[in-house]
């Protein structure tokens, strides 16, 4: 990443973030037909989040859950039937609950998670965030876990920076590491990429079974990382039949 710092990676204006990721989003739902309900899901939530913080006076937790209905209607109308059902028991009380939850990483995986991130996520991305000690396979901004990898060409080969799940924050990270444990043999390490995704890539672990994808912006320069990874779906069908499992999922839940 040269010089740049986590904030000058990711555009911090949210609003314009959330043009490109909607846009990104229905233009790669009519590319890969096999990810088009979860990338037209992905760009109903990224406008969905854009409308929020436009009407947001106070991006705090609290206020979050003004917009509690509006994202519950929304996954009554798109979301998956897992989603349908988280929806019907999130009351405010619940809402709140998952917030804290979230803020806190004691549950950001579950179904009720979902609402948490896609709530907190613009009020994150708004306000930044503060300086938690640092981990390397954790964000330096937030402390959450990398969502996917971005490589970028650099003098001979290419550097990889890991994407937050949260806060969408960059930070350099070894190219031939693996995200979730650490492990650094090659042996343990593989890498898998079709021909009709180049410029996806999947790297899988066998010492922890985990597995993350990579975004490869050498072959699509026009890639939105986080909506991107989404596209992977045939990806994830592919590792998780081969006993991997994800280190983090996506913000439409895969």
């Amino acid at each position: 990443m040269g010089g740049l710092t986590p904030s000058q990676v990711v555009p911090r204006n949210f609003q314009d973030l959330s043009r490109r990721r909607t846009a990104r989003a229905r233009a790669l739902a009519t590319r890969y037909p096999a990810s088009r309900e979860a990338l037209e899901f992905c760009a109903e939530i990224a406008a969905f989040q854009q409308q929020a913080v436009e009407a947001a006076s106070h991006p705090d937790i609290e206020s979050c859950l003004n917009f509690r209905e509006a994202l519950c209607n929304l996954v009554r109308e798109k979301g998956s039937q897992v989603l349908k059902q988280a929806a019907e028991s999130l009351d405010e009380s619940a809402c709140r609950e998952a917030l804290y939850a979230y803020v806190e990483q004691v549950d950001t995986t579950s179904a009720r998670s979902f609402f948490a991130r896609v709530l907190l996520q613009p009020r994150v991305i708004f306000q930044g965030a503060g300086n938690p000690s640092h981990i390397d396979n954790r964000c330096p901004h937030c402390g959450h876990p990398p969502q996917v990898g971005v490589l970028r060409p650099e003098a001979n080969g290419a550097a990889l920076t890991l994407v937050c799940s949260l806060c969408l924050s960059e930070w350099p990270f070894p190219r031939s590491q693996c995200a979730a444990c650490g492990e650094r043999d090659e042996k343990q390490l593989a890498y898998y990429s079709p021909e009709q995704m180049a410029h996806l890539q999947t790297q899988t672990c066998d010492t922890c079974q985990r597995y993350l994808h990579h975004i490869d912006l050498s072959k699509e320069l026009a890639a939105v990382p986080d909506v991107d990874e989404i596209a992977a779906l045939p990806l994830d069908v592919w590792a998780l039949e081969r006993g991997f499992q994800k280190l983090h999922p996506n913000l439409v839940g895969i």
